[in-house]
């Protein structure tokens, strides 16, 4: 707790009044995703293909281009017709405040609620600012995936992201924005405040594990290819240093080691208090399966609930284990629904 209480005093740019408590997770406004309606599989192919410089238009040079191979992997055409089609659910870009400042997300929820209550799963994005933004992406794979098991979705895109105030920084006060939706989805008529999960990719790995250690409510919680350990990071790859903790984290050269204890779960295993799923893949040159597995054997040694899972051959987000990896998520949190 003193640690939790040291770590606002210190990083906040924005000081909470309580005044600024009491409306954290106030829902201001909610319209219908301004994306929608969807464009055509056929013209988002070819914005992917201009993305990734895919010439000429008949893609001869597309078979070596992997960036593309992914992005069909995400985007099968039938699922994608499915989602743009659908009529069953809505995606609806909100704004909510955290810290007193009006921050952008999104609720993916079934159009007629008729009186039920979903249990409720906040999805926590990777990336930073304009990258790894809440995307179709997000919307076609995460959001609908889990909509169709039987749960509304939340999300933010951060402090200072899609239109929204403040600064991102990276785990930091920003993590605030996440705790805040734990307030709203309670408030939703549609949402089962008694069963909320928690789930992250990446940057919103390391996000799922500063909120447990604040104490978040939620029943159980899952991460994909998650930041465990931000020192390491730096070390494999210097960028993460230049152009990520150096341009978010406050002070970052004066007060680096503050920022590495503060964010990095391998330093406070001991407060990981729900059961977690951790999923990663053996080949992730973004983020080093060695530190997930050094983090497991934290939560092993400290007798934790955890279950975890290393695919053979895969990367980062676990393109290729889709199959294997969605229904173990889904799983996971049904198993533990009140």
């Amino acid at each position: 707790m003193y640690q939790t209480k040291m770590y606002r005093n210190m990083m906040y740019q924005n000081m909470k009044s309580n005044t600024d408590m009491e409306t954290d997770g106030q829902l201001i406004d909610q319209i219908v995703d301004p994306a929608s309606p969807y464009p055509t599989y056929q013209e988002l192919e070819r914005r992917a293909r201009r993305r990734f410089e895919i010439e000429p238009e008949d893609g001869s040079n597309a078979e070596a281009n992997p960036a593309l191979k992914n992005w069909q992997i995400l985007f099968p055409e039938k699922d994608y017709e499915e989602f743009r089609t659908q009529l069953q659910f809505e995606c609806l870009r909100i704004r909510y405040l955290s810290d007193g400042l009006k921050v952008v997300g999104y609720i993916y929820k079934p159009k007629n609620t008729l009186g039920r209550k979903y249990p409720v799963v906040i999805y926590n994005r990777g990336g930073n600012r304009e990258f790894a933004e809440i995307s179709l992406s997000d919307k076609l794979v995460w959001y609908r995936r889990l909509a169709k098991q039987g749960f509304v979705v939340i999300a933010s895109s951060y402090r200072g992201n899609d239109g929204g105030e403040g600064k991102e920084e990276f785990g930091g006060a920003d993590v605030q924005d996440v705790m805040a939706l734990a307030t709203l989805a309670k408030a939703l008529p549609y949402a089962d405040p008694d069963n909320l999960f928690m789930y992250g990719v990446s940057r919103g790995g390391m996000m799922t594990y500063e909120a447990i250690k604040n104490h978040v409510a939620i029943r159980a919680a899952a991460v994909d290819s998650g930041l465990v350990d931000l020192e390491s990071l730096g070390r494999h790859r210097p960028e993460m240093i230049s152009g990520v903790y150096r341009e978010l984290m406050p002070d970052f050269d004066q007060r680096a080691s503050e920022h590495y204890r503060l964010r990095s779960a391998t330093q406070f295993a001991d407060k990981i208090d729900v059961p977690l799923l951790i999923l990663h893949g053996a080949d992730d040159d973004r983020v080093p399966a060695a530190d997930t597995l050094r983090f497991a054997g934290q939560l092993q040694e400290l007798g934790k609930k955890y279950e975890l899972v290393i695919y053979e051959g895969d990367e980062h987000g676990l393109l290729l284990h889709q199959n294997d990896s969605w229904p173990r998520i889904v799983q996971w949190f049904n198993q533990f629904k009140k």
